[in-house]
């Protein structure tokens, strides 16, 4: 009711027949209604409009024996894409090095071959109790004033002691910023000879991040874009909004807001287990 009645208030042009222009705001929304379902338009209204009400929205849960998924639920619409397209070249070679870093593999080139044929891409991902983030490519319906939902925090698992290579891997998790460009369903059989052990289904996030750091006040900034990466949807942590701050922009997140991603320490785990 309040967002109808927001709706209302924003066509009252006078103040001296404010009602008149609150009838003719009712009339023609109805009448846009009436077009809608004569002529099967709810796919091809503007969003803004109170007749937008596509019939290809659907919603999905990914389940996994780990559980990593289920705080998470996809909205279409989704549509298949062929990795074979040579326009998916280079998306087909972030998915590579990903399941790379995963399984520990050092092959590339036996890794792409070893990967689907098809995946699926759907255009939103809900944190429940959270936010709804949008991909840029998910769908490619983009209205001008429509507010950029495209921009999310994930957290990824660095090893500190990368270029050691003889030391045991120290992960800790750091902090990015990056728009989402696709949400990406990888289905993964049992394979030897990439190190998968059993049948798995991803949910991949195809991401361009943000080359950030923090100012003085602890708020995060960037300038321009870093490169794209693949990250688990685990990783992500919520939706983020942006502000225009002279050549930079400083993102912004709703207070109080459910966070997705959080790593325990196996050890603390432990500890925390046998107390």
């Amino acid at each position: 009711m309040e967002r109808y009645c927001s709706r209302l208030l924003r066509a009252v042009s006078s103040r001296k027949y404010p009602y008149a222009s609150l009838n003719r705001r009712v009339l023609e929304t109805q009448q846009l209604h009436v077009i809608r379902d004569t002529f099967n338009l709810r796919d091809a209204l503007p969003r803004y409009t109170l007749a937008y009400n596509p019939q290809t929205r659907v919603a999905c849960e990914v389940q996994t024996p780990d559980n990593r998924y289920a705080d998470l639920e996809l909205i279409g619409p989704r549509r298949k894409l062929n990795l074979k397209q040579p326009d998916l070249a280079a998306l087909r070679t972030r998915l590579a090095v990903h399941i790379m870093t995963q399984n520990n593999v050092r092959s590339r080139s036996l890794v792409i071959s070893q990967l689907p044929d098809t995946i699926e891409q759907w255009a939103k991902i809900n944190i429940k109790d959270g936010d709804i983030i949008s991909s840029r490519m998910g769908d490619n319906r983009q209205e001008e004033n429509q507010r950029v939902a495209t921009f999310c925090q994930y957290e990824q698992l660095i090893d500190v002691l990368a270029r050691n290579h003889r030391a045991r891997p120290v992960l800790n998790g750091q902090t990015y910023f990056g728009e989402l460009e696709r949400i990406l369903v990888v289905q993964l059989p049992k394979n030897p000879r990439i190190n998968q052990a059993t049948d798995r289904t991803l949910i991949l996030l195809d991401i361009h991040s943000c080359d950030t750091h923090a100012d003085p006040f602890g708020f995060f900034e960037y300038e321009r874009f870093s490169q794209r990466e693949i990250v688990d949807a685990s990783g992500v942590r919520g939706l983020v909004g942006r502000i225009k701050n002279g050549s930079k922009w400083t993102f912004v997140r709703r207070p109080g807001v459910f966070e997705h991603a959080t790593y325990i320490d196996e050890e603390e785990d432990k500890n925390i287990i046998d107390d």
